[in-house]
């Protein structure tokens, strides 16, 4: 307690101590179990969503033999059963460019160095392009 003259007894600031300590260890403790609790939250996640892709991966690959029980399943768990497919794709472009005329010569270069291949909104990625040709367009 505070004495008449403003000064804290020894025995008060001790106390004061000891309770700011166990708040201390308090919040330690509860930082500790957030921490272990965000852990296994992220590890049951991941675990989910690997074992989610293993069933989309059975459900495609075994489309065919399955029939409609493969869609039925897919449809309990709510995945949207994909097949990943690699085409090949022959692009005809007209471009326009505005050049220096000492890179005239380095023309390909220039157009090759500067184009480039994508697709709108993400759902296509565009793994490898190639120029193969450049002629001028009148």
């Amino acid at each position: 307690m505070e004495t008449e003259t403003g000064v804290f007894t020894t025995e008060f600031l001790l106390n004061k101590i000891a309770e700011m300590q166990a708040d201390k260890n308090e919040q330690d403790t509860l930082i500790k179990q957030l921490a272990y609790t965000k852990e296994n939250l992220y590890k049951s996640v991941n675990e989910y969503y690997t074992k989610e892709q293993w069933l989309r991966t059975y459900l495609t690959d075994n489309f065919d033999d399955l029939e409609h029980h493969a869609q039925a399943i897919a449809d309990i768990f709510g995945i949207a059963l994909t097949k990943e497919i690699t085409y090949s794709v022959v692009i005809n472009a007209t471009i326009s460019a505005e050049v220096p005329m000492e890179d005239l010569d380095s023309i390909e270069d220039f157009i090759t160095g500067n184009l480039t291949v994508d697709s709108y909104n993400g759902e296509i990625s565009v793994d490898n392009f190639e120029v193969e040709s450049v002629k001028e367009s009148y």
